[in-house]
């Protein structure tokens, strides 16, 4: 199954797909780079973080350019011997190819189910790196940041590639990913994890407390007070029960109107 030609078209997609993410992420930084000196000024700004002599800055960006390059994820695939991205692609090829997101028509709907289904999968991922101890040895470098901005969205240490290969390899076979929508749904995620590191401490109101995790709230679960510990695990939809049920609600939705829609069968 694993052919000497199979690795190799594998490792072409994964070049292809690194510079993707590049040009996503370099277009995201710049829209919140500019955002922060524009509503903060450059003093309070991640720029000047960024560009500081801070030993931890200096870490935060190093981490930042090997893990959107890619770098990160195949040193971390090589020291596990694959094990995790193997496993992901198997399942992804072979069994669980279903690609719930891919079959509904509306680009829009698309791109919500998508989001609400990651955004589960994400809490319960990002529990259990707390919970468990061998995994919390693995994040704990992305909360060892001596200050929020937003490269710290991509600190991370070399093993949370083929962990997350392991953990994601059945949901996102089942979930598959929007076809038409790809370069704005990879635009979206990113903007809003460097959002939530960055330096703007946005609440977002009602929509920040019931619906979609704010920078505010982000930082509170980087405090280091004891009553923060271990609290607000979504990455981006609040509460990861919510989200089921709104992916639940999406494809009744979709299915009710694809039924109202088609027209009776004549004899």
């Amino acid at each position: 199954m694993f052919s000497v030609e199979y690795v190799s078209e594998r490792l072409h997609l994964l070049y292809a797909n690194a510079k993707t993410q590049v040009w996503i992420s370099l277009a995201a930084v710049l829209c919140i780079l500019i955002a922060e000196i524009v509503i903060l000024g450059y003093r309070k700004s991640s720029t000047a973080n960024i560009l500081s002599q801070d030993r931890s800055a200096r870490k935060d960006l190093l981490s930042y350019i090997l893990d959107v390059s890619g770098v990160l994820r195949i040193i971390g695939h090589v020291m596990t011997l694959g094990g995790g991205y193997l496993f992901g692609q198997l399942i992804n090829k072979s069994l669980l190819n279903i690609n719930l997101a891919g079959s509904l028509a509306n680009p829009a709907v698309q791109i919500a189910f998508f989001l609400i289904g990651k955004s589960f999968f994400d809490y319960w991922l990002h529990r259990f790196m707390h919970t468990i101890p061998v995994l919390w040895e693995i994040h704990k470098y992305h909360h060892s940041t001596a200050e929020m901005n937003i490269v710290p969205a991509h600190r991370e240490s070399v093993l949370v590639a083929p962990w997350s290969s392991l953990y994601f390899a059945i949901p996102l076979g089942i979930l598959g990913a929007p076809t038409t929508t790809f370069l704005l749904l990879g635009f979206l995620i990113e903007l809003h994890a460097l959002l939530i590191h960055s330096q703007l401490k946005f609440t977002w109101g009602r929509v920040g407390e019931y619906f979609l995790i704010s920078p505010l709230a982000h930082r509170t679960h980087y405090s280091i007070a004891l009553e923060h510990w271990d609290k607000i695990m979504d990455s981006c939809f609040r509460f990861g029960i919510i989200s089921l049920a709104l992916i639940t609600w999406i494809m009744c939705a979709n299915r009710l109107r694809s039924v109202l829609t088609t027209p009776p069968i004549t004899t």
